[in-house]
């Protein structure tokens, strides 16, 4: 005797069991059926995300006011700002590369060479404890983002 092969869906509260499809019309309505609730799930993810835009600046404005205040938990939460480094090129960049290859990284074309890649080589360098070296400083741009972050306490 077989046994139903059973999908579980989570939801907002309650986890939904949906019986495997037992046809090809079935797997076709269960598809469809995933799909339209994980475009409302995006959906609703949007509209959190733009609630917390601007809440964001006003906890980044508190930890301003209090400098020695580097988290606060509430809610079963640690909330905190986050230092995110990015780096771009900032000439062109072939100079990029150039320094780079000089540097000893492998990099062939220009489209190798992205926003990413190069905060990675920078964040690199800053978790060893080490300046960025001079020629490389020399064709990036360097900035520090600031952000809130929550995580479970």
């Amino acid at each position: 005797m077989e046994t139903e092969q059973v999908y579980e869906v989570e939801t907002d509260q309650v986890d939904i069991q949906r019986p495997a499809p037992t046809s090809e019309e079935g797997a076709f309505e269960l598809f469809a059926a995933l799909t339209d609730q994980k475009r409302r799930l995006k959906d609703e993810l949007s509209a959190i995300e733009r609630q917390l835009e601007p809440l964001e600046e006003v906890l980044l404005a508190i930890f301003e006011c209090h400098p020695g205040k580097g988290a606060h938990k509430t809610g079963g939460f640690t909330i905190y700002q986050a230092h995110e480094i990015w780096a771009r090129s900032d000439t062109n960049r072939r100079a990029t590369i150039d320094v780079l290859v000089s540097m000893g990284y492998d990099y062939d074309s220009v489209a190798s060479v992205n926003a990413s890649r190069l905060s990675g080589i920078v964040r690199e360098f800053m978790k060893k404890g080490e300046e960025v070296p001079t020629a490389l400083a020399a064709v990036i741009k360097i900035s520090e983002k600031i952000v809130v972050r929550a995580c479970k306490s």
